[in-house]
């Protein structure tokens, strides 16, 4: 097990400072080489956008492509 804690002070609604922060640990655990690697959050609009195929023209889309 590992652990990590970072910290900014952006500007940002709530939904896209958890996508943020996924997009942060995502790309920490890759360089990590971690495999079977499970992600809890608590935004369901965040996880949904995640699993969508839809394109959101939003911040928030922006963060999760």
């Amino acid at each position: 097990m590992k652990a990590r804690t970072s910290w900014s002070a952006p500007l940002l609604d709530v939904s896209e400072g958890e996508a943020l922060g996924l997009l942060y640990v995502i790309r920490w655990e890759k360089e990590q080489n971690f495999n079977n690697v499970i992600f809890e959050l608590d935004s369901m609009r965040v996880v949904d956008s995640f699993h969508s195929t839809r394109n959101y023209v939003s911040d928030l889309g922006a963060i999760i492509r």
